[in-house]
């Protein structure tokens, strides 16, 4: 079988049991599926290694030590260090594993494998010589561009964020949106593709909303109209969160103390042009009747009172600019800053 069709197999086979698209490992697999072909100087790997190959072609029969499962152990022993020194288990997996899955290949080629060697029993995939495969033969070449589809399969899915996100998507659940939050809702602006029915008025929904947090088992979500919280607002029938936009996410402790928070609120929002702000956390004014708070049916209440306490929970800060102008508050505001701000 050709270095190709090796490289190609055991970095497939690596990449789909490991679940891993890094390139060190997928090369370093296909560096491993050369390993077995240091049994004969005819090979890529023998002729890099020719002193090496000249010594184990000397003494060894085609096939047999350096294809077998005891190889298999002893690698997975000298590559522990990758393990140790890089701290990435998949780097060091990738050693044996590109040895073992490349030994096995050979088992459908003519001579077959000595996969237990010493025992002399050689390993093949068919009784009938013919239906073996032969090096650089057109079976071989259709084995080469199954791998290779297999490799870059795996390796689209698992850049994804892996397969049981991918199905997690397919299927619109709570548990895709999560995933894709945790994965990259601290470097890009998460969006999601909701299908629903609001719950004000029974109006179907199927459209695209920013994600600004998630609140418990649903998710605060936001278009150019309002905010919505899934499972109160709107009642989810499927959802597809997509990670946009690289973006930056910082959050800001607020402290007032008997003084005007329309001003501080003002000041952080020049000081983060082009950023999305959301403020939670509770406030006491001195002045509650001059407080003008007008809600939205059918949307996310992220601002409430209660005589001189107010409470906020994502409320934008241009909005809370405004509703606490000429107010003198105290008490203590979370800021979350989103730079760039979605586009809604």
């Amino acid at each position: 079988m050709m270095g190709l069709t090796h490289a190609a197999i055991s970095a497939a086979a690596v990449s789909i049991a490991i679940t891993s698209a890094d390139p060190w490992v997928l090369g370093i697999a296909a560096l491993s599926s050369q390993i077995p072909d240091l049994d004969t100087t005819d090979s890529t790997a023998g002729k890099i290694l020719y002193p090496v190959a000249a010594w184990i072609e000397k003494r060894y029969t085609h096939r047999t030590v350096t294809h077998c499962i005891n190889a298999t152990f002893l690698l997975a022993i000298a590559a522990l260090p990758l393990w140790y020194y890089f701290g990435n288990w998949h780097l060091w997996a990738a050693v044996p594993l590109g040895h073992f899955f490349s030994a096995v290949a050979d088992c459908f080629t003519k001579e077959g494998v000595c996969i237990f060697y010493p025992s002399p029993v050689r390993w093949v995939s068919a009784m009938n010589p013919n239906k073996r495969l032969r090096v650089g033969s057109t079976p071989e070449y259709w084995v080469l561009a199954t791998a290779i589809a297999a490799l870059l399969i795996s390796y689209n899915i698992q850049t994804a964020g892996g397969l049981t996100l991918q199905l997690n998507q397919v299927l619109g659940n709570r548990d895709s949106v999560e995933q894709v939050l945790n994965k990259d809702g601290s470097t890009h602006l998460i969006y999601i593709d909701v299908t629903g029915t609001r719950t004000s008025d029974r109006t179907r929904v199927k459209s695209r909303f920013f994600l600004v947090e998630q609140l418990g088992g649903n998710f605060l979500i936001q278009d150019q109209t309002g905010l919505y919280q899934t499972g109160k607002e709107i009642i989810v029938s499927s959802l597809k969160a997509t990670a946009s936009n690289n973006a930056s996410t910082q959050i800001q402790p607020l402290t007032f103390n008997d003084e005007e928070p329309a001003a501080v609120l003002e000041s952080l929002a020049a000081a983060h042009p082009g950023s999305a702000i959301y403020l939670s956390g509770s406030l006491q004014i001195d002045a509650p009747e001059e407080l003008i708070i007008t809600p939205t049916p059918g949307q996310f209440q992220s601002i409430s009172s209660s005589g001189e306490l107010i409470k906020l929970q994502y409320h934008p800060i241009e909005l809370a600019a405004g509703q606490l102008l000429n107010q003198f508050a105290t008490g203590q505001l979370t800021a979350k800053i989103i730079y760039p701000a979605p586009r809604l």
